[in-house]
């Protein structure tokens, strides 16, 4: 009766062998450091990789003794490098074929610190406290956020929602809002997001203050903070500044963003 399982022996590599695969494997370390001084523009890189796959090859095969594997092996392993360069193929296709002025230059980094330092001055004075101005500055982050997943009419029956579960709060009704409909309570909910809706916390604190006051405006009737509310999401009503200091957060500015954001798609 034949044995059901294929006996494999471990394959001792001979050292004569071994020894001309290690002084391949300097060959072609040193072909590299040749190659490293010679410019070839765009082909560099391609010769690079040309010698390190001849060098992986010869590791693979004679040193992880993949040539004296079974084929099952061989067939895992070559998976594996096959994904590999899709993976590689994948990301060098995005990589070279990239429309030019996409990445973000010195030039962009350096507009990006300005607008920065700029947004750690509150753009609104007391922005907890509503205003025509404000609750117009909120619809326009309300439409480029929030209309997505909670629709541009509060209602919860944006394009996105029929993804979600639970589906996004409908703003225009007077329940529901399990913080509660308060700008300060609704700050808050922005603040540090709500079960599968995200933290919108690295927005300046102007702008959360803004979409607060505009989504209260969804429901039947516009509730007003009390001191005690405010203190809770850290303004204090006595100061003039509201105890901020005046500073906003300092990240990347909206409209900013979606300009790289666009150029990058």
């Amino acid at each position: 009766m034949s044995n059901q399982h294929e006996h494999h022996e471990h394959f001792i590599l001979p050292v004569k062998l071994g020894i001309f695969v290690w002084f391949a494997l300097i060959i072609g370390t040193i072909i590299t450091v040749l190659v490293a001084q010679v410019h070839l523009g765009e082909w560099n890189f391609a010769v690079a990789m040309a010698i390190a796959t001849v060098k992986a090859a010869l590791v693979v095969t004679y040193f992880m003794g993949m040539k004296y594997e079974t084929n099952d092996n061989r067939v895992i392993a070559v998976s594996a490098i096959i994904f590999s360069v899709i993976f590689f193929v994948l990301t060098a296709t995005d990589l070279f074929f990239r429309k030019d002025g996409v990445y973000v230059q010195k030039g962009d980094l350096e507009a990006w610190a300005a607008l920065g330092a700029d947004s750690q001055t509150l753009k609104f004075k007391k922005p907890w406290v509503s205003s025509d101005e404000l609750v117009a500055h909120g619809k326009k982050l309300f439409d480029m956020q929030c209309a997505t997943c909670h629709g541009s009419a509060g209602k919860g029956d944006g394009p996105a929602s029929g993804a979600l579960n639970p589906k996004p709060r409908n703003f225009t009704q007077a329940s529901g809002l399990k913080n509660g409909r308060k700008p300060a309570q609704i700050y808050g909910t922005l603040q540090k997001g709500l079960g599968t809706m995200p933290s919108f916390g690295s927005l300046p604190k102007d702008d959360l203050w803004a979409l607060a006051h505009y989504v209260s405006h969804f429901g039947p009737d516009v509730l007003k903070d009390s001191n005690a509310d405010l203190k809770k999401v850290g303004i204090d009503p006595s100061k003039e500044d509201g105890g901020l200091g005046g500073a906003g957060s300092k990240v990347l500015p909206i409209d900013f963003a979606i300009e790289l954001m666009s150029e990058d798609s």
